[in-house]
């Protein structure tokens, strides 16, 4: 839903939505796994689209630390 509302140009009500997933996701996953990383990453998107470029990079640099962790440098998700 947060994707489809981030295409329809709904970019507060995506980002609520990705904020629910990511909650969601670390109380049942923890701190370290690839889905963590992949909210973080479009969480990053959304703040990218509001122009909110500072915010994006630190959701894109939280994406990236938690799958070098995870996935290692070569997996095609981390490129």
């Amino acid at each position: 839903m947060a994707n489809v509302l981030q295409n329809q140009g709904k970019l507060e009500e995506s980002l609520e939505l990705h904020h629910r997933a990511l909650d969601i996701r670390l109380r049942t996953l923890g701190t370290e796994h690839h889905l963590i990383a992949n909210t973080y990453f479009t969480m990053g998107s959304v703040s990218q689209d509001k122009g909110k470029l500072d915010e994006a990079l630190t959701l894109y640099q939280k994406a990236l630390v938690i799958r070098l962790k995870v996935l290692g440098p070569d997996h095609i998700d981390t490129a």
